[in-house]
């Protein structure tokens, strides 16, 4: 509000006002010249104190006028310097305003902007000179005022871009430019980064080697590339917008779906799935879908497609070739391994049991040896398929590797189990007519149930094998259940093989000899060597611990430590006692002999030993014979070395008078099943007289094992053969035989 004061102007016409109503009505009073004098004086003062008045109030007001236009004006020219947008003014071919946010832009002071340097500074050769055209058109209105871009270099040297917006101003009468200036560095960045993400998607999405393409929520194909077409074998109006599921093969509907149907939620998805082609074949994929968001929801799918049907053809013959025996068509070890394992998570979760099978076919070695290996091939071809038909739906059957075969039962029972077996060994005892041959095969069985035996897929099969085992030593052709007997003989087996392994670098292994004697002199003609193990924390025999050793090979380095050790012992004996007219006997088993170099550990024994090769002798059992060429290869080249053969246990195995024949034995020995009942006068007694007088006439030496009794020694003397047994002496040291049973020069009789 105004003062009281403010407003006496208004007072001051009223008066005027007052004064020119009554002396005008005073004129009609007075009407004289004086009274007029006075009237006109008075109204003159008081338009002279109005006029005063006025241009005083106008002079008061034009001030307050100027004192808010200032005001104003630093209201803006704050708001201006501390504005984000870069304000300038152009004159003169310089800067001669710029705010602080157009210096901060730039990078420089006010004082360094507002030099005609800065533009040198700031500005390439190129742009600067496009510039002032731009300002000369501008400045002369050619050219309307419009935004336009252009890039420059800051105080740091960074290339940056500011959009400027320019306006023509007149200033003291001269023509200048305002204008406002924005920093779109990153704007133009974020563009360009557009672009090129626009670019590289469409790159993407048309070049890509795979199949790309976007769905819907409902899954309907919107958009696809051409890799998807010839997938699909089909154009593109045919493929865009149609479900998928119209492409998918049935059998990998659900896990599709399933796949889909979590990418929707959020989840990207990598699986396999197979898709129908136009032409009714299908084509394996294997399928990327990521989640299309907009705004934070998904809108849609994306799915990334590559054609692996030649990978997956390719993974079919390798996986034909590694999990499918070649000769039987049959599933091989290691399928049969993964498959058992997932047999044993399926019986954990329902509490079930399951059956391992382990099947060896009897002596089927021999039929390889004299038929021939591709009679033995289809052979287990005939019988893979016997067995196979004897099976349930649901059954495995594989084969392990030669004639071994192993078969998987799930959800049964032991006494199941029995009837089911038994049926096995029937089927496969049945004669089999293969190429014009009947043939007749047995089977050794082993059976492991789980979860009773077993708690690895590895732990299993080895029960089965060794219940196989069992079998074959219970006279074969029978099965025989894995049990915790057998775990007990199994794990002392296991022990057994475990110590055995470092029996040699332990020195547990001797030697002990037992003397064999001239019947009818008593003389010492000879001496068998017998392996013996002496470990520190169990009693084994050698019936317990060599066919252990045969079983797992150890008996190779066993075999040549026995030859090394009885040839150097004979040679002790010789330089102790001078020249000995005896032999010493080594045994030697199957393994031993069908080794490839058998020769040379036998001439390497004899070399070290400085031993005369006649001195040794190689007893041989009679179920090596069984491999008549190679048998007779070795005995030979051994005969022709130099060293002794004899036929250990002769008359209790497969006699093969084959060898006999060809090769010319030096010793047979009669097995002591035949001498126990002989002096009874029995049917043995014709066989023993019957193999006697046979050695005589193929000029071989026999002799006569397990004499225990003076009769027998007296049964045996008439034949004039060589006797060995506990009668005259138990196996004992090296250095009893050569107390007791050795001078020097001459045999010792008993």
């Amino acid at each position: 509000m105004l003062k009281f004061l403010d407003n006496y102007w208004i007072y001051g016409l009223l008066f005027v006002a007052f004064l020119y109503l009554f002396l005008v009505e005073g004129l009609h009073v007075f009407g004289d010249y004086l009274g007029q004098l006075h009237l006109w004086t008075i109204l003159s003062f008081g338009v002279l104190f109005f006029i005063g008045g006025a241009l005083h109030f106008q002079t008061k007001y034009r001030k307050e006028e100027l004192k808010q236009l200032a005001e104003l004006n630093e209201a803006v020219y704050t708001t201006i310097e501390r504005s984000e947008i870069g304000t300038y003014v152009f004159q003169d071919s310089r800067v001669i305003y710029a705010n602080q946010r157009f210096c901060d832009i730039f990078g420089y002071p006010k004082d360094f902007v507002y030099t005609e340097k800065f533009q040198q500074t700031v500005f390439t050769d190129d742009v600067l000179e496009l510039l002032r055209g731009n300002w000369e058109e501008q400045l002369n209105e050619q050219l309307s005022s419009s935004s336009y871009l252009t890039s420059f270099r800051n105080s740091e040297g960074e290339t940056r871009v500011i959009e400027v917006y320019p306006e023509i101003v007149t200033l003291q009468g001269n023509k200048a430019i305002a204008g406002s200036i924005i920093d779109v560095t990153h704007r133009e960045e974020m563009e360009q980064l557009l672009a090129k993400n626009e670019q590289n998607y469409r790159s993407l999405f048309d070049y890509n080697p795979n199949a790309v393409y976007s769905m819907t929520l409902d899954g309907t194909l919107t958009n696809i590339n051409h890799v998807l077409e010839e997938i699909l074998g089909a154009p593109k109006e045919e493929i865009e917008n149609v479900n998928f599921r119209d492409f998918v093969l049935p059998q990998f509907m659900e896990t599709t779906v399933e796949h889909f149907e979590k990418a929707k939620r959020g989840e990207p998805q990598n699986y396999y799935t197979a898709g129908v082609q136009r032409d009714g074949s299908h084509a394996d994929l294997l399928i990327t879908n990521i989640p299309i968001y907009d705004k934070g929801e998904v809108v849609g799918v994306y799915g990334i497609a590559q054609d692996i049907t030649a990978q997956k053809a390719a993974e079919r013959k390798l996986e034909s070739i590694a999990y499918l025996d070649h000769l039987t068509g049959l599933p091989n070890r290691f399928h049969f391994h993964s498959h058992l394992e997932e047999a044993m998570k399926r019986a954990d979760e329902s509490g079930k049991s399951i059956a391992v099978l382990f099947i060896d076919f009897d002596h089927f070695k021999g039929i390889n040896d004299t038929l021939g290996h591709r009679m033995g091939d289809e052979l287990l071809i005939q019988l893979s398929k016997r067995m196979k038909a004897e099976l349930r739906a649901g059954d495995f059957i594989s084969r392990q590797g030669g004639d071994e075969f192993l078969l998987l039962f799930e959800d049964i029972t032991k006494e199941e189990m029995h009837d089911l077996v038994g049926r096995l060994v029937a089927t496969i005892s049945t004669p089999i007519l293969v190429k014009d041959h009947e043939l007749k095969m047995t089977p050794s069985i082993g059976v492991a149930m789980y979860p009773l035996f077993g708690e690895t897929p590895d732990h299993l099969i080895k029960n089965a094998d060794m219940a196989m085992y069992a079998a074959k030593e219970k006279g074969r052709n029978n099965y025989q259940f894995y049990s915790e007997e057998l775990d007990v003989r199994v794990t002392r087996k296991i022990n057994i093989e475990a110590q055995l392994q470092k029996a040699i670098e332990k020195n547990e292994l001797s030697l002990v000899y037992q003397p064999q004697l001239d019947l009818a002199t008593l003389e010492v003609v000879g001496v068998e060597a017998l392996l013996r193990w002496n470990p520190e924390d169990m009693n084994v025999t050698p019936s317990e611990f060599i066919p252990i050793a045969e079983q797992t090979g150890l008996i190779l380095p066993i075999g040549e430590w026995v030859l090394k050790t009885a040839c150097n012992q004979m040679k002790q004996w010789i330089d102790e006692c001078g020249e000995l007219n005896i032999a010493i006997s080594v045994n030697v088993s199957s393994r031993q002999l069908v080794e490839s170099d058998f020769l040379e550990v036998v001439e390497k024994a004899l070399k070290e030993a400085n031993l005369a090769p006649h001195l040794l002798e190689i007893e041989i059992t009679e179920s090596v014979l069984l491999d008549v060429d190679r048998t007779t290869q070795v005995i030979q080249a051994l005969k022709n070395l130099g060293v002794r053969i004899s036929i250990d246990d002769f008359g209790a195995g497969h006699s093969s008078l084959n060898v006999l024949r060809n090769v010319q034995i030096d010793t047979l020995k009669l097995d002591r099943s035949l001498v126990m009942d002989v002096h009874k006068g029995n049917r043995m007694e014709v066989l023993v007289t019957s193999i006697i007088e046979l050695g005589k006439k193929l000029h071989t030496g026999v002799v006569v094992e397990g004499i225990e009794t003076a009769q027998q020694a007296d049964h045996f003397r008439a034949f004039n053969v060589i006797g060995q047994g506990y009668y005259f002496s138990r196996p004992v040291p090296a250095a009893e035989i050569r107390a007791k049973w050795l001078r020097c020069n001459k045999g010792r009789k008993f």
